[in-house]
Formats: structure tokens, sequence, C-alpha cells
């Protein structure tokens, strides 16, 4: 089946902007409004209802392989910098007294928490999120008598549970292996859900009128920026509150689409970028913050201060930096993944 060259478009540009937020760079605090949200509504609107539950054992097992295990190799390596870099990598870690195997332990129940890798927990509550769709389409199918039409209302349903489950424990600040994200982080993924049904019925409409709603959306995250000072950090399931959190994921869709379409119809060589950048997404998520590091050496060799050389994510914050560090988290990722495609060809 042929890619939809609008969602590479993009996860090129909301990649783009996670390494840039992460790079403390001009309007971090808008960025952190909806990107990791919007990056699960691109994943719910890929999701496929399967037709026959039955035979689909391959869908874990290809999750697994997808998510699941670049997690725990990513995870593993970064534990084995730390372990032999410690004061340069991870201040904070060196701080704490756990050992290796409860470590690694950690890493196999998707709970890893050292900092390099610290942007992959999105693929773990990813993997999550997947299994629990899966898990919830499979009790449709045995409560409906194998009726799959009643998959959507099923997985619906769950999501306004967990929304306000995960609310809750945002609320009395509970969290524990990140089951309060994984709730908050589910109804945004069956959000996008919603939106590709949304899309599919008024396809006309949302055409004639995607840079409108583009435009409005731009508006709408400027006044949820001023109304608020907290910021969303879904990572900590700190998400306001769940009609602040809706909105600013809604505006945050509408608005990197309709910007995703005006690419691809008016600026070709920028589309085809954004594609490429989007379709390596995964390696510049799991390794931008090591990348980072190169630019931070450099930083503290012209300040002639090596005292933040530990310091994450970047050295030190201001000044035009940020360009180098996002420059750095975009292409050193790009590089890799382009010289494990070349060992995979060899192979």
């Amino acid at each position: 089946m042929e890619r939809d060259k609008s969602i590479d478009v993009m996860k090129g540009i909301l990649i783009v902007l996670v390494v840039m937020a992460h790079a403390q760079g001009p309007g971090y605090r808008f960025i952190y409004l909806f990107h990791m949200a919007t990056f699960f509504m691109i994943s719910g609107y890929l999701w496929k209802t399967r037709s026959n539950l039955s035979k689909d054992s391959v869908f874990i097992r290809r999750k697994i392989k997808s998510l699941y295990f670049p997690y725990v190799i990513c995870n593993g390596a970064f534990l084995l910098i730390f372990l032999l870099l410690p004061s340069i990598f991870d201040v904070a870690m060196c701080e704490k007294t756990w050992g290796v195997i409860e470590e690694i332990i950690k890493i196999l129940l998707l709970d890893g928490r050292c900092s390099m890798p610290g942007a992959t927990w999105f693929v773990a509550i990813l993997f999550e999120i997947n299994i629990l769709c899966y898990l919830i389409e499979w009790g449709a199918y045995k409560v409906s008598g194998k009726k799959y039409q009643y998959s959507f209302a099923f997985r619906s349903i769950a999501a306004i549970v967990l929304l306000c489950n995960g609310y809750l424990l945002m609320r009395f600040r509970v969290n524990y292996m990140q089951i309060g994200t994984l709730c908050s982080a589910y109804a945004i993924f069956h959000l996008g859900n919603i939106m590709k049904v949304i899309e599919s019925r008024n396809a006309n409409v949302l055409n004639n009128h995607r840079r409108l709603f583009g435009v409005l959306s731009v508006g709408v995250l400027v006044c949820l920026l001023a109304y608020n000072t907290q910021e969303i950090r879904l990572i900590n399931n700190q998400i306001i509150n769940p009609y602040y959190y809706l909105t600013a994921a809604c505006s945050g869709w509408f608005m990197i689409r309709a910007l995703a379409f005006i690419l691809i119809d008016n600026c070709m060589l920028i589309s085809r970028i954004f594609v490429y950048i989007g379709k390596k997404s995964m390696y510049i998520l799991c390794c931008h913050l090591l990348s980072f590091k190169i630019v931070a050496v450099l930083q503290c060799m012209v300040n002639k201060d090596f005292s933040g050389i530990a310091n994450h994510p970047v050295a030190f914050a201001g000044g035009m930096w940020w360009i180098l560090y996002t420059v750095a988290g975009i292409t050193v990722p790009i590089m890799g993944a382009i010289i494990v495609d070349k060992i995979r060809e060899f192979s």
C-alpha cells in the first residue's frame, strides 16, 4: 500500500519541532502544547480495525519488533554509555544507587529512566497503547458476537474512561510506570482515529477550508499559551485538564496538517525533505539527545567552561546555540540511519 505523503510530512515537521523544543529554541512552550499529542494522533489515524482477530497473531509480534525491541536496544545501549561515562552523560543517575540488573529489568518493563534516550518514553507508551487497542478490539469481538463494527464504540468508551482516570491520576500525582501517561495518551491516540473518520466523511469541506482551520488553530494555541503558564508534559502526565489537553491536541493536529498540505501543494522540494525526515523520525527521536552532546562539547570549548557538559538537554541555554543543537539533533541520527541501512543492504 502506498504511503500517505501528508502523514510523512507531518511527522517530519513534528520531529523537527520536538528537537527544536528540546534544544530550548524560541517558542518551545508553544511547541509543548501539542507536539507529542499530535504524534500519538498520527499513530491513531493510521490504526486499522482488523477484520479477523482470531488469525491476526502476527500483530503483536510485529509491534514487538517495531516498537518494543527498538526501545530495549536503545535504552540498553545508552545504559552502557552511562556505565562507561557517567559523569559526562547522566549526573542525575550517578547520584542514585540503582544497580545495573535493576536498570535492565526496568528497561525490559518499559520503565527505563536514563536521560539520554528519555524521549523513547513515547515508543514505550505507543507499544502499550497498540497492545491495549488490540485487546479492546478482541473484547469487542467476543462481547458483540464477532460484530467488528462495535470495535470503534468500545475503543471510544475506553478512551473516555482512561482520560478521566489519567486526569485523576495527575491530580493525585500518581504516574507509577507511567500508568497516568498511558491513560491520557490512549485518549489522544483514539482522537486520531476519530479524525480519520471525520476526514473520510467530510473530505471536501476539510480540503476546501484546511488553511482556514490551520489559521484558527494557531489562534487557539496562542490563546491556550496565554491562558496557562504551565506546560503540557505528557511524559509526566501533566495535561492541565482534559478540556485544555484535548483542545491543544486538536488545534495542533489541524495546524500541522494544514502546513503539511501547503508544503505538498506549493513547496515540492521542502515537502520531500520533510518526507525523508519523517521516515527517519524513529532514529531522530531515539538519538537526538545524544547528538546534542556534540554541540555541548563545542559550546563548552567556546565558553571555556566545562561545568555544564553533563547538563540536560543542553550544556547552556540561550543565544543562537539552539540552531546548532537542532541541526545536530536532526542530521546526526539521519547519518546513523543511513549507515544502518547500508549495513542491512550488505548483510
